[in-house]
Parts: C-alpha cells; sequence; structure tokens
C-alpha cells in the first residue's frame, strides 16, 4: 500500500462567545451555538440543528408519546472550549456535541429508565426529534437512494446536485455501561423545503431490558464531506502506454488534482491540477495523453455544460491550468448524476452521463463520441427518453468489446422497481437488455469488464434482496451473447453491513477478481476483494486493515481494455482524508515444493515430514498431497496423502502415521501444494529417508539419586536391535523444571559405545536438577532417556574466620581470615584405588560396624606379617597456601594391645614436583579410637599436599582402623566436622556498614591472607571473604567491620607502596573541581567556536609542607614524585573526608625554603578511572 496524496482535517479552534452565541471557525468548518440551536458550516454548505422533544413513537401505528418538550432557551455550557452542552434540553436526557478535526460528534446520554410508553403504542421507539434545517437546493439519499415524503433511514446523505454527499449522517451507534450495542434508525418528515423533522429512534425494548446498565449513549454524528475524495463519475485512475499511473482526485474545493506514479504505483507525485470546481468527472487515456470529461460545476448552479480537457502527462505543466477542448454540450440544461469516458484502441473517444434535462425531472442517458481526440464530436444522443415521472436511468458506466463497440450499464428505478439494465451499440443501432430485476429490492451502481478472449461481458453491481432486504451485497452475472444474462449470483452475502462500491478486474488468464467497500465484522468497512477461476467465486477477504478510519470507494486500472494493461490489478481508493494506491498481483501456479526434511525414524513410531511452500509473497498453501515410495520397488507408492487441508503458513507439516512403513528399509517422498485459489503446483524431488528401530539407552543410576559433591561424572549406556554401531551421545542438564537448559555437552562422537560420559561442574548445593542422555545410531536414530530428575546435597567450602585492622599509617585496611578443610577427605575417598600402593597382602575394606560415631572407617587387615609402609590416603593433591600453617589429624585403632603410627604431609609445588616432607615422630594407638595428628607450616612455594600414615610392620591377621580423618588451617586440629569440598582460593568483598546484601563489590579475586585493601574510602565498612572451590562453589561470608581512618590526603602507588605520599601538614586545602570534555563547531569566523561538554571527570590540585630529616631525604621525595608523574601508572587518591578517585599526576611545583629541610610541595591530579 503507498499514500497518493493526504489531507489531515484541521484540528478545532476553542468556542469563543459574542452576543451569547458560542463560535468555533477553524477555516475549514464552522460552529455555532445558541439556545437549543446548532449550526455546522463546511464546503459551502449550512446545516442548522434545533431541538425539539423526546417521545415514545410507534412507526407501525403512526401514534406517539411525548416524553418531553425541549427547552431551548437555555444557554448552552461550554466545556474546555471544544464541549458544549445544550443546556438541560430534557430532564433525563442530556445532549452533548464535541468538537473535533472532519466532524462534529453529537451524542446523548439516556441518565435512567424512562417512564414506560402508553399501552396504545404497540412497539414503541424511544425518539429525541430535531428540526433540521439545510440549503434547499441539497437532495436527501436514504441508504444510498433518492426519497421524498416520509421515510426511515440506516444512513442518511444530504447530496448537491451532482449527488456529491455534502452532510452525512452515519450509522446510530447505541450502548450502554456495560457496553451492550444495538442500532437505531432515522425517522424523518419533511416539513417544507429545506426544513425536515429527524427523530434517532432506538427500540425501546432494548433500552427497558432489565440487562441494561444506564446511563445508555446514542451517538448520532454529523459528518461533512471529507477533504480529499474521488469525483462522482466511474473512472478515476488509468494507465498510461509508458506504464504511468494517473489517479485523479478532488479537494475540499471540489478541484480536480491529477496524480501521477511511475513506478507501478509504488511512490505518487502531483501531476497537474485545475482551479475549476467541479463534482461529476471521469477520465480516459490514450498513449501519454489524458482526457477529463466533466459535467457542470458544484458552485455555479447555472453552469450545465459537458465539457472535456486534456493533457500530455509527459509534458504537462503544473500550474492549475488545462487545455480545454471542444464541449460536447453546452447548449442544453442538465443536472447531473454521473458519467464515464472511454477511448478504445484507435483513440475514439466515448462520453456518456446521466441527467435531467429539457425540462424533465427524470434522469436520462446521453452520449457523444470523438474521433479526433475531442476536437470535434458527434451530434448528443440518447440512450433513454423516460418523461415518466418517477422513472430514472443514472449511474451510468461504460465497457468496450473486443471489437471496439461500447456496452453502457445504468440503474432504472421507478417508485417500487430497481433494474440493473445494459445499452448495447453493434455499430449500428442502441439496444436495452435487462440484466436483473431487483423488484422493490434497491439495486444500485452496476460496472463491468470484458472478456477480450471470448468476448464476454461480467457485470457488478450492488443490491438487496428478500433474503438479504437491510444490507446491500455484492452480486454479479454473466453473458456472452450481451442479450441474456445469467441469473445473478451474490458474491457476499449477510443481512448486517453493507457491501458497496464494486470494482471489477479481470485476468488474462480468465480469473474474475472485483474489490469493494465493506465489512463482514468491526467498525470500520475495509478493501475487499473475491476471486473467481472459473468454479465458482471463492470467500470473501480483507484487504486493509483499517482500525482507525473505513477504507471506501475502489477504483481499478480497467483491465483489457486496451494495450496498457497488465495482469496487475491496481487500484486506488479512499481512506479518511487520504487517497491511498495498492495492488492484487495476478495468481500464477505455486514452483515446487522444496526444502523436504525427514530424518532416518523408528517406523514404530509416528512423524512429521515439512516442506515449503514456494509462491508468489502472500499466496500461502491451502493443501497438500504427498507420495511415498519403497526406494527398492518405486514404480508403485506404498503410501499415499489425498488432499489434505493445512494451515495459511509457508513451512507446512505431514502427519505420518505409526507403522506405515518397516524398519530396515529406505523409502523416498514428494509432495505438491495447492495455493489459496486452489492451483497445484508441480512434485517436488524426491527425498529419501530410512526407517531402524531405535537404540535403547539408560543412564547409569545415581546413587540414592543424589550428586554429593559439586562435580559429577554422568555416565550412559547404549544398544540397538538391529546391530547399528552408536554415532554420538549428549547429556543435557535443566533445572528442576526441565524449562531451562543449563549446560549442553553438544554431540560427542563414539563409536565404541564403551565410553558414554560426561562431567558437569558447578553443581549448586541443596538444588534439583534433571539430566537427559540420548545416544545417535549410525543411521541417524536418536533416542533418549527423557529428563531424570536428582538433587544435589553437599557441605559448601568452610566459610572462614575474618579480620579487618585499620592501618592509620598508611590508609589501608589489612585483612587476615583462615579457612579449615573439615574431613577433606570421607573414608570411601580415602580408600585407595589399587592395593598395589601397599605391600603385597594388604586388604582394604569399608567397616560400617566399627566408627567413632557413625558411617564406618577404613580397615586394613594384614593377611601376611609385613614390613614397615608409607601409604597415601588422598587420590589428588590438596591445594594449600605457602607459609599457611596446617593440622592434619585422624583417630586410629589396632586389633592388638599396642602399634605406632606416625602422620606426614608431602608438599608439592605449581609443577606438581614434590619439594619436601613435614612429619613428627611414631605415635602409639591401642584398640581403643586415639586421636594422632601434625601440624606444620606449608613450605615456600607450596601449592598442594598429600596427607599419609607410615604403619609400622604388621604381624600377620593384625587389623587397623582409620576414621574421622581432618585437615584444616591452624596450628592444632579442632573438633572434628563433617566433610566439604576443597578450597582452591579466596574473593574479597566490601560494603558500607548497614548495607543491603545486593550491595557486596569484589574488590579481590583469588586472594591470599593477609591482604591489603588501598582502595577503601574513609568511613565504616563490612568486609566478606568467601571460600571458593575448584568448580566455583561459594562458601558464606565470612565477616569483618572496620572503621578506616587516616590523616591528610594520600597518593597511593599501589604497585610499589613505598612511592605512597600523605599531604598533611600546612593544608591550604586540597580543591576539587569538575573537569569538561571541549568540543570545537566550525563557524563562519576566524576561529571556530569552542564548547563544552557535561562533566565527566574530576581534577584538582594537593599541596602541603613536607617535613623530611635531611636535605637527602627531600631530594629522594621529590625526586619520587617526579618519577610518579613521569610514569605511565594510575594511582589511588584518598581524602580522610571520604572521596576516592584513580589519578595520573603532573610533575609537582617545589618551594624549598630552611637549606632544603622544609618543601612546599603541590602537584595536580586529573581523574583517570573510577574506584
Amino acid at each position: 500500500m503507498s499514500v497518493v496524496v493526504e489531507s489531515t482535517p484541521l484540528d478545532p479552534v476553542p468556542l469563543v462567545e459574542i452576543d451569547g452565541t458560542f463560535t468555533s471557525d477553524n477555516g475549514e468548518t464552522q460552529t455555532s451555538f445558541f439556545g437549543g440551536k446548532v449550526s455546522y458550516r463546511s464546503g459551502g454548505y449550512e446545516l442548522a440543528i434545533t431541538a425539539r422533544d423526546t417521545k415514545y413513537i410507534d412507526l407501525a401505528n403512526g401514534l406517539e408519546d411525548v416524553l418531553y418538550d425541549a427547552d431551548s432557551a437555555s444557554s448552552p455550557v461550554v466545556s474546555r472550549g471544544l464541549n458544549v452542552q445544550v443546556g438541560q434540553v430534557y430532564p433525563l436526557v442530556e445532549s452533548y456535541w464535541q468538537l473535533e478535526a472532519g466532524r462534529l460528534k453529537h451524542y446523548m446520554s439516556i441518565k435512567s429508565d424512562l417512564r414506560p410508553p402508553d399501552d396504545f403504542l404497540e412497539a414503541p421507539l424511544l425518539a429525541t426529534t430535531d428540526i433540521v434545517e439545510f440549503d434547499p437546493t441539497l437532495r436527501l439519499r436514504a441508504d444510498g437512494r433518492f426519497v421524498v415524503g416520509e421515510f426511515t433511514a440506516s444512513v442518511l446523505e444530504l447530496v448537491d446536485r451532482n449527488g456529491t454527499p455534502v452532510f452525512t449522517l452515519p450509522t446510530i451507534e447505541t450502548w450502554d455501561q456495560r457496553g451492550a450495542k444495538v442500532g437505531g434508525k432515522y425517522v424523518c418528515s419533511p416539513l417544507n423545503a429545506g426544513r425536515l423533522q429527524i427523530a434517532t429512534a432506538v427500540e425501546y425494548s432494548w433500552l427497558a431490558d432489565q440487562a441494561r446498565m444506564y446511563p445508555v449513549i446514542i451517538d448520532p454524528t454529523v459528518l461533512p464531506a471529507p477533504a480529499l475524495d474521488f469525483m462522482s463519475g466511474a473512472r478515476q485512475e488509468v494507465r498510461l502506454s509508458n506504464g504511468w499511473l494517473v489517479a485523479m482526485v478532488r479537494n475540499s474545493s471540489w478541484n480536480p488534482y491529477f496524480f501521477v506514479s511511475k513506478d507501478g504505483g509504488t511512490t505518487w507525485t502531483q501531476l497537474c491540477y485545475s482551479t475549476m470546481q467541479v463534482s461529476v468527472a471521469s477520465i480516459a487515456s490514450y498513449g501519454t495523453k489524458v482526457y477529463l470529461l466533466t459535467c457542470g460545476s458544484s458552485d455555479q448552479a447555472s453552469d450545465t455544460a459537458v465539457r472535456t480537457f486534456s493533457f500530455d502527462a509527459t509534458t504537462v505543466l503544473n500550474n492549475g491550468s488545462l487545455s480545454q477542448l471542444t464541449p460536447p454540450s453546452t447548449a442544453e440544461a442538465y443536472v447531473f448524476g454521473t458519467c464515464i469516458l472511454v477511448t478504445d484502441q484507435n483513440g475514439k473517444l466515448w462520453a456518456f452521463w446521466s441527467a435531467q434535462w429539457g425540462g424533465y425531472s427524470q434522469y436520462n442517458v446521453r452520449y457523444t463520441s470523438s474521433t479526433d481526440g475531442g476536437i470535434t464530436w458527434a451530434a448528443l444522443q440518447s440512450l433513454t427518453n423516460e418523461t415518466t415521472n418517477g422513472i430514472n436511468h443514472t449511474n451510468v458506466s461504460a465497457v468496450l468489446r473486443g471489437n471496439g463497440n461500447p456496452v453502457v450499464l445504468m440503474n432504472t428505478a421507478t417508485s417500487t422497481t430497481y433494474k440493473i439494465d445494459a445499452i448495447v451499440w453493434n455499430g449500428t443501432t442502441w439496444t436495452t437488455y435487462p440484466v436483473f430485476n431487483g423488484g422493490t429490492y434497491a439495486q444500485f451502481n452496476p460496472v463491468a469488464t470484458v472478456d477480450a478472449s471470448s468476448d464476454a461481458i461480467d457485470v457488478y453491481w450492488y443490491g438487496k434482496d428478500a433474503v438479504d432486504s437491510a444490507a446491500f451485497n455484492i452480486r454479479h452475472s454473466r453473458s456472452t451473447d450481451y442479450s441474456t444474462f445469467s441469473a445473478p449470483t451474490k458474491i457476499t452475502t449477510g443481512n448486517t453491513y453493507n457491501q458497496l462500491s464494486p470494482a471489477p478486474f479481470l485476468e488474462s488468464s480468465g480469473k474474475r477478481r472485483v474489490l469493494w467497500s465493506g465489512r463482514s465484522s468491526g467498525t470500520y468497512d475495509q478493501i475487499r476483494t473475491a476471486a473467481n477461476d472459473g468454479t465458482g467465486w471463492g470467500a470473501p477477504s480483507d484487504i486493509t486493515a483499517n482500525t482507525t478510519s473505513s477504507a471506501t470507494r475502489p477504483f481499478v486500472v480497467w483491465s483489457r481494455h486496451n494495450l496498457n494493461n497488465d495482469d496487475v490489478c491496481r487500484f486506488v481508493y479512499v481512506d479518511n482524508n487520504t487517497i491511498k494506491s495498492d495492488q492484487i498481483l495476478p495468481n500464477t501456479a505455486p514452483l515446487a515444493p522444496s526444502n523436504l526434511t525427514r530424518a532416518n525414524y523408528d517406523a514404530t513410531q509416528a512423524a512429521t515430514l515439512t516442506a515449503l511452500h514456494n509462491d508468489t509473497p502472500g499466496d500461502y498453501p491451502s493443501a497438500v498431497e504427498a507420495e511415498f515410495y519403497d526406494a527398492s520397488n518405486p514404480a508403485v507408492a506404498v503410501w499415499t496423502l489425498a488432499k489434505t487441508g493445512v494451515p495459511a503458513t509457508l513451512t507446512f507439516t505431514i502427519s505420518i502415521p505409526a507403522n506405515k512403513f518397516t524398519n530396515g528399509k529406505t523409502y523416498q517422498a514428494r509432495v505438491r501444494t495447492y495455493d489459496s485459489q486452489g492451483v497445484v503446483s508441480p512434485w517436488s524431488q524426491l527425498l529419501s529417508f530410512k526407517c531402524s528401530a531405535a537404540p535403547q539407552v539408560a543412564l547409569v543410576a545415581i546413587p540414592a539419586n543424589t550428586v554429593t559433591g559439586d562435580t559429577y561424572t554422568f555416565s550412559g549406556t547404549y544398544s540397538q536391535a538391529g546391530g547399528s554401531a552408536e554415532l554420538s551421545y549428549r547429556f543435557k542438564l535443566y533445572d528442576s523444571t526441565g524449562a531451562t537448559l543449563l549446560q549442553d555437552s553438544q554431540d560427542i562422537p563414539n563409536s565404541v559405545a564403551t565410553n558414554n560420559t560426561k562431567t558437569f561442574t558447578g553443581l549448586q548445593n541443596n538444588t534439583a536438577y534433571m539430566i537427559e542422555f540420548t545416544a545417535t545410531s549410525q543411521d541417524g536414530i536418536v533416542a533418549s532417556t527423557g529428563k531424570i530428575p536428582f538433587s544435589v546435597s553437599y557441605t559448601p567450602p568452610m566459610t572462614p574466620t575474618v579480620t579487618a585492622v585499620n592501618n592509620y599509617s598508611n590508609a589501608s585496611v589489612l585483612l587476615t581470615w583462615t579457612a579449615v578443610y573439615k574431613n577433606l577427605l570421607s573414608i570411601a575417598q580415602a580408600k585407595p584405588v589399587a592395593t598395589t600402593d601397599f605391600s603385597s597382602g594388604l586388604q582394604l575394606t569399608i567397616d560400617g560396624s566399627n566408627s567413632v560415631s557413625s558411617g564406618g572407617s577404613l580397615k586394613m587387615f594384614a593377611a601376611t606379617s609385613m614390613s614397615a609402609t608409607v601409604q597415601t590416603l588422598t587420590t589428588a593433591r590438596i591445594p594449600i597456601v605457602a607459609g599457611a600453617t596446617y593440622s592434619f589429624s585422624a583417630y586410629l585403632k589396632t586389633s592388638v594391645a599396642s602399634h605406632n603410627v606416625a602422620p606426614r604431609i608431602y608438599w608439592y609445588n605449581a609443577a606438581g614436583a614434590l619439594i619436601g616432607t613435614s612429619s613428627v615422630a611414631s605415635q602409639a594407638i591401642g584398640s581403643s579410637w586415639t586421636r594422632v595428628s601434625l601440624s606444620a607450616a606449608a613450605l615456600p612455594g607450596a601449592v598442594s599436599c598429600y596427607v599419609l600414615f607410615v604403619l609400622n610392620t604388621l604381624a600377620a591377621g593384625q587389623s587397623i582402623w582409620i576414621d574421622q580423618l581432618q585437615l584444616e588451617a591452624g596450628n592444632a586440629p579442632t573438633l572434628w566436622q563433617a566433610g566439604s569440598i576443597p578450597i582452591s582460593g579466596f574473593d574479597v568483598y566490601r560494603r558500607p556498614v548497614g548495607a543491603a546484601d545486593s550491595e557486596w563489590k569484589r574488590i579481590a579475586q583469588g586472594a591470599i591472607s593477609p591482604y591489603v585493601d588501598y582502595t577503601c574510602s574513609a568511613g565504616d565498612f563490612e568486609y566478606g571473604v568467601r571460600s571458593v572451590s575448584a568448580s566455583n562453589s561459594m562458601s558464606d561470608y565470612g565477616k569483618a567491620q572496620v572503621a578506616h581512618t587516616f590523616a591528610g590526603q594520600w597518593l597511593i602507588d599501589e604497585q610499589n607502596t613505598s612511592n605512597s605520599t600523605c599531604f598533611k601538614y600546612n593544608q591550604k586545602g586540597a580543591s576539587i573541581s569538575a573537569g569538561q570534555q571541549r568540543s570545537y563547531t566550525e563557524t563562519f569566523a576566524r576561529f571556530p567556536r569552542e564548547r563544552f561538554g557535561p562533566a565527566c571527570y574530576k581534577k584538582g590540585t594537593l599541596s602541603a609542607l613536607m617535613i623530611p630529616g635531611s636535605p637527602a631525604q627531600t631530594k629522594v621525595q621529590t625526586d619520587k614524585l617526579d618519577a610518579m608523574a613521569a610514569s605511565t601508572n594510575t594511582y589511588l587518591l584518598k581524602f580522610s573526608s571520604g572521596y576516592t578517585y584513580r589519578v595520573r599526576i603532573a610533575p609537582p611545583h617545589l618551594d624549598v625554603t630552611f637549606g632544603g629541610m622544609k618543601v612546599d610541595v603541590s602537584l595536580d591530579w586529573t581523574e583517570v578511572a573510577s574506584v
């Protein structure tokens, strides 16, 4: 969709009071209120409405029951300058007016259920009655039909002499506070010329329903003629021989404007215009020339001429002037209805119009023609010569047959009969043939297309019938001989919404299409369409999707009428005050489907096949067919899917039931699709797939379904009935719901199917998870265990014990902490993997009946006599911190009276090399549990250790039991605790005292105790240290608080703290100011203009009196500051008042006095980063 031209109605201006009259005039519309009278002026016409009364009426017997007479003397009450309550016109019925852009909104509020009507009213309606006054030259049109006398209407129009609406009262909408809605009707009684009594009526039975929630709102809004619209004529858009599109639009002053699109309707620009005022007009084209037929003028009642104009679209000037040709008619007095101008392939012009002339009030059809481009015209002729009152021939349109002969379509209407007629020219004479006689049901606006291949004519119009008597529907009739027409087909049905303004189009394939304005639901009309490919009319569909205004009056570039047309249905339409353009591409057969997808699968299971429908954008599939073949015998399909409907999406899915095929075989499939119009595509290329039994997979059971650490290695098993080898496997870790994927191993190749394992780390303590194991066979069949739940429960790393000490002398905080490895090794972990680590004959078991407290112990039994042996009790080295003191302890007992054992710790560096041993003398154990321990400092360079025992010679049959092993920081063993995860490092955090947990800020990662924090600002802070495992499991915060204070300002070099300097004595005050970035703007002056951006950093000056011990020390101190300034390093700058910045410094300024013993020092600093 593209915009041809847009006009936005002016917003109303606030009402101004002058002598009791409130007036609003924005130059387009004028509204005034005086007493109970409202006047509305637009387009040179004025409408006046005066409230009269509220009453009940009965249309069947003509009786009425008056409730209240209007108090028209009350003054209007104005609110916010644009809203008016017209006094208390009725006690329980309030009348409100609201000024809006492009309309005068009127609604009435019924505040409560009114008294019931008198019994003599059998079918009462509640009616609010007004006297409406208007220009007597305007005519009344009710629901599209000109009326006289008393009448009722759903839509009431006041139209000018050319049939163009000037004011419109649209459909009445009534609703209560629950949102229940009902329509209404206008009950109208003429009083005299230019005066009409209008009763806005709603059924009383709906108002009296117990379900009503008051107040009830009745909304009969007044609409003026739109600022932009099409003329009253049968043709408003043409396509030139160079492919340009030209559309004619009228503005609010009734001037014709012409717009051109040179890119098929994508973009539009103004081509030319005329300053004349006209409302009945039609255009035609030949080559690049555009012809304009106008009938009369909307601003001059005496102007009754029929005129023609022409211009070449490639050379015309946009200056308001068009070249006028010889008028086809100037002498006769016309009152025009509609007109049409057409050209044949030789450039002959045919002009037809419907008008009153010769003193008669009937509308008849006149015509003339020109063979020289409008320079001369043939004598005027009448196609109808009706002189009987009440019979009119209107809404004229015309098409050309393949031989160039015109066919004219028109309405023929009497007071009781509505007909659609065709007047056919055979080259010599005109003959009138009936298309359809609707009897008493109204039929309007016939238009037609001619099929050049068969010379058949298709006629379209809108009308009513006995089934749908309350709303217009689109109808169609066809003739192949132009004398007999088929019984009409209703393209639309329904008795609620009007379907209007048909605009037909014919593709070269013979496919017929019609556009119109209407709706099937909702509030606003849409441009709609339906098509017929020869098998019948398809269901109507909406082209537009308007949500704030109606789309109306579509005009199609006439199809196949000359060589300038193609198969694209191009059209323009009105959207509120905007003229828009769009197109419908001709339907073509879809291409063969592509992207067929069906992996190998187990035929005992149901499956799906997906493919892509390939067609014109927006044309989705409606159905699909499929055929499946055994690849070893492709001559006959083993299964066929008959034509089956699918959703309107490009990618579609075909369901394959279980057991349709046999495992162990290869199959081929092909598909084809049907588009939205039922046109079928070619067959797709063949897709091959294999059916094979799915593998059998299982997850190796997790003990007690509980993982006891933050790391676990999952295992799975694989088998396949047909012997298909395993191709790959995969593990997925989910949250407890199975909805969120947390970790994914991706596919791991495994052709031997003996190592289906995956280790996941970072498992959170006291958390539930789900694990899924899948395996893929060599045939590509995937099998899954499904999502299996398990839980994680373990003792996290130990929480450190933390101390924090303020260091006043160097503006830092000293942190120290200790953390124990409580029962680092469980008994099961302590058991060696292989007995070859001991002397031959030593047997190791878990003795569940012997334990210090519970859980069993490690039993070592000597089957034969053994010499002294050293045994490592850990399968992996334990991380430690060099220089820290650790205590290793365990409880032991023996089966003999006494035995000596000795604990030892082996220390290892980062390269894994043994760098030393810590040990103590042997200690005696007996038949009761005895605690044996060793405390030692970790050697310099040590990062890990082993713990072990030295056992003296064991006699044959002797046993030793070990329980409650524990390694912890400190110089003595403490009370034994349950096992925890090893610590790999520590993270340090800081927050203000009393702050929330969300304000913890990590200041160091992988820190070592003791730790010095220079970044702390002056104030009260809390530190937290967390132990971290190798898998990033973390302990709680070990906490300590500190009041951090210091003197003066400190400039701290964290890389070399000996450079740190305190600016303390003789302070002149440490200045801090905001820095701003400069930017320069080019000017015409000699120099660019300098501008400053927002403050984005701080800067300042430090100054102090330094009193070193000697001149040499003065030199050292100043050299140090010079070197710091020359370095690219940044420094911490801390103020005792609490400010902390990361800065760079400039070289210091020195004022040396007293032989170098006193120095006034000042230096400038600039913030470079946040701390």
